[in-house]
């Protein structure tokens, strides 16, 4: 797994929420 960032993990799956 590749070292993100809570800021960055949150972002992307809040995006990919908000497009589902």
């Amino acid at each position: 797994a590749e070292k993100v960032t809570a800021r960055e993990y949150c972002n992307l799956h809040g995006l990919w929420s908000a497009k589902s």
